[in-house]
């Protein structure tokens, strides 16, 4: 992002709050599995279960 008067460029700090929810009813559970398999939505493994390869 470019500095105020200024060509020069400096790092832009971005702050995301994700919140997940701990329960959800059935209906929830559905509706979300059926996104899933609609849409295709790829999942990959985090970074601890990538970590547990090496060990």
């Amino acid at each position: 992002m470019p500095f105020l008067d200024s060509r020069q460029r400096g790092d832009q700090l971005v702050k995301v709050i994700v919140e997940i929810p701990k329960k959800i009813t059935k209906k929830q559970e559905q509706l979300l599995k059926q996104f899933i398999f609609e849409k295709e939505v790829k999942t990959s493994k985090g970074f601890f279960d990538r970590l547990k390869g090496y060990a």
